[in-house]
């Protein structure tokens, strides 16, 4: 790493603090009026769509490995127990695969794919950001920053491969480390034919006046881009706690199911919140976005770990989801055409109340 990075990466790091201080207790404000102008709600009529994805991948490299050389073994153990859950709750999957996983496993995902929908995570975890990745990412040295022609060969490779193993070409984009940082690469996936991307939280993280869901048409890059018509993907975010922490080693966000190991209650108190907030804005619906990987279902040590565990706690949270509210379980293209028919402010004829 250079000086001129490693100054790069301290001015970013104390741009992060800075803006967490500013925004910590505005937003406690937010969340407190929030509350109280919500106090007298029927939440139990609210519905809630509950997309549940995976970043199906290899193992990530973490007994001495390498990106370019993982172990399947997270993907074969966890997987069953996933898919499991599914089955218990009619729930389709989305899977955002790794291309040369699914070249590994043809057969395998050909069969997933009428009851699932394969999604494309690119083609081997590559990093489609515009920036370094951050000191937390494992092996980082052995990402390069890609031109966006790089981008779109890995990528068009990426669809092709998933295309020729099950027989249709994948709507639905994941970025590996959500790395997608900027309209060119939004841009790119529009152009190669997908229709939604998942690489984003559920709020915009340069600004937390407002921090509830946008709307998928938001993103990090310029509005217009939808409504001009340059633009036709649609923005399907993965779920992050509202409210966001102070001190916390991947910036604010905490996904559902970190939030499910660490505490149930906090979980559904994230998903009670966000019907406030819906409702507050008009919505009649609300939307979970669980996000998972098969080796977070997995007794690899060192890889997953949870197993069992994981399984019982999300099999306890869709319990507890489904004795509270109305639940529809879908994927995310499924949730993208509704979007588009029902709720899209540019597109649909019938306008979100």
């Amino acid at each position: 790493m250079t000086s001129k990075d490693t100054a790069l990466a301290a001015k970013m790091a104390a741009v992060r603090l800075l803006r967490n201080i500013v925004m910590y207790l505005p937003h406690r404000l937010w969340l407190s009026r929030i509350l109280k102008e919500s106090a007298n709600f029927c939440l139990e009529d609210q519905e809630i769509i509950v997309i549940l994805s995976c970043d199906t991948e290899f193992d990530p490299p973490y007994l001495n490995e390498t990106w370019k050389s993982r172990s399947t073994r997270g993907f074969i153990e966890g997987m069953p127990r996933l898919l499991e859950l599914c089955d218990r709750y009619e729930a389709p999957a989305t899977l955002f695969c790794e291309a040369r996983l699914v070249e590994e496993f043809p057969d395998e995902f050909r069969d997933l794919a009428p009851s699932h929908e394969i999604g494309c995570h690119s083609y081997n975890h590559e990093w489609l950001g515009t920036r370094l990745p951050p000191r937390f990412i494992l092996q980082r040295q052995e990402f390069p920053i890609l031109s966006t022609q790089a981008k779109a060969r890995i990528l068009t490779h990426a669809r092709k491969s998933i295309e020729h193993a099950i027989g249709k070409a994948p709507r639905s984009f994941k970025a590996p480390f959500n790395s997608v940082d900027h309209v060119s690469t939004l841009s790119l996936l529009s152009k190669l034919g997908f229709d939604s991307d998942s690489s984003l939280p559920c709020y915009n993280d340069e600004s937390f006046s407002h921090p509830s869901r946008p709307s998928p048409c938001h993103h990090v890059s310029p509005a217009d881009l939808w409504s001009q018509g340059t633009m036709h993907l649609i923005e399907v975010p993965f779920t992050a706690r509202p409210q966001p922490l102070f001190w916390h080693p991947y910036d604010t966000r905490e996904e559902v199911l970190d939030m499910i190991r660490r505490s149930m209650r906090l979980a559904l108190e994230c998903v009670e919140l966000q019907c406030r907030i819906d409702i507050l804005s008009g919505r009649h619906f609300s939307v979970v976005h669980v996000t998972s990987h098969p080796w977070e279902f997995s007794n690899v040590t060192g890889v997953g770990g949870y197993g069992k565990e994981s399984f019982k706690r999300l099999q306890v949270f869709f319990d507890k989801l489904l004795s509270t509210y109305k639940i529809r379980f879908l994927t995310v293209s499924e949730f993208t055409d509704l979007w588009e028919r029902e709720w899209c402010p540019l597109h649909s004829s019938k306008r979100m109340v």
